[in-house]
Order: structure tokens, then C-alpha cells, then sequence
């Protein structure tokens, strides 16, 4: 049998988490649908982790995950669990529901290595990236920092141009998604 391929997404915040509670959430809902959700259930071949300015990560790992569905209003409920959790808590990783785990990190400590793509709109187009099953994706919001694009290429990460219309973490786990699934279809 077949290894299951892994598509493991990272979203960079240049904000703290409660500023992108307050002034984001749509977006975080969203990612978590195009990165986690199929029409029929849990996209079992990929995970999704968030990172803050504050260093603090949310990592949703689907092969344990059991409360997430696509409305805005379940998900919400779950990232005010999250938000109390940490409240004047000091801790390195906590498992806040099944599948669910909210800590502190550097953003380099958890991307560790691998084979490593990130959205650059100055990137090779996403026909062209050298894709493998199992795969690293990495994107920020508004924008990755310098600093940050530096390190990924340092690592050997490849910079992809996914879409010039649409800029989204969503709309770009959506569309590299949408890509994977027709490569390896075929």
C-alpha cells in the first residue's frame, strides 16, 4: 500500500493572535476549510499550521482531528477555546481538542526542513514548480517578510507564483490543492 502523501500548509501572520481574532477571523476559517475540508468529510493528505508575529502556532493534524466543520461560527468557538487557553498561560504545547494543538515556536523551529515551496508573486508558476507528494507550503498575510523569504531559500525552498488574481492564503491552499490532486490523478 501506498504511503499517504502529505501536503503540510503554514500560514505567517505578521500580526499578534489576538489582533488576527479580532480583525481576521474569516480568513482563518476559510484557510482551515481549503486546507482541511472535501465535500464529503477530512482531507486525510495534508495539515495546516498557523503562526503568529506573537509566536505562538496553531497545527491542526487531520488524522486526529474530530471538531472542525466549514462554518465560520464552529471555528470561531474553537479559537475562543484556544484564546482562553493561552490566556496568562505559560506553556510550550498544549492539545486544546483532538487534533488540535496550540504552542510556542519560532516559525524556523517548526518548518524544520524538507522539500519546501512559499508563495512569491515573483515565484516560478505553479505548473512549473517541482512538486512531490509529500511537501512543505508556506505563505504570509499580508505578506511574507524579507527575512523570512531569505531563510525559506536558504533551505532550498522554491518560490511559486500561484495566482496573480488571488492572494489569499485560502484561494492559494485551494488552488496548489486543486493542482495536486489533478498532477497525481492523472
Amino acid at each position: 500500500m501506498e504511503a499517504l502523501a502529505i501536503r503540510e500548509f503554514f500560514v505567517k501572520f505578521s500580526l499578534s493572535f489576538s489582533d488576527v481574532l479580532k480583525d481576521h477571523f474569516p480568513l482563518i476559517s476559510s484557510s482551515i476549510s481549503s486546507a482541511l475540508l472535501i465535500s464529503h468529510g477530512l482531507r486525510m493528505d495534508a495539515s495546516l499550521t498557523f503562526i503568529f508575529e506573537d509566536d505562538l502556532y496553531v497545527k491542526f493534524f487531520v488524522d486526529r482531528l474530530r471538531y472542525i466543520r466549514p462554518d465560520v461560527q464552529s471555528t470561531y468557538g474553537v479559537f475562543r477555546k484556544i484564546a482562553s487557553a493561552i490566556v496568562g498561560k505559560s506553556f510550550r504545547r498544549h492539545h486544546i481538542l483532538s487534533g488540535i494543538v496550540v504552542g510556542y515556536g519560532s516559525f524556523k523551529r517548526l518548518l524544520g526542513g524538507g522539500n519546501i515551496f512559499f508563495y512569491d508573486p515573483r515565484g516560478i508558476r505553479l505548473a512549473s514548480a517541482p512538486f512531490t507528494r509529500r511537501f512543505k507550503f508556506v505563505m504570509g498575510f499580508p505578506s511574507l517578510p524579507m527575512e523570512d523569504i531569505h531563510f525559506l531559500r536558504v533551505l532550498g525552498g522554491v518560490p511559486v507564483n500561484v495566482s496573480l488574481k488571488y492572494k489569499s492564503p485560502s484561494s492559494i491552499i485551494l488552488l496548489v490543492h486543486n493542482y495536486c490532486d489533478n498532477l497525481w490523478r492523472r
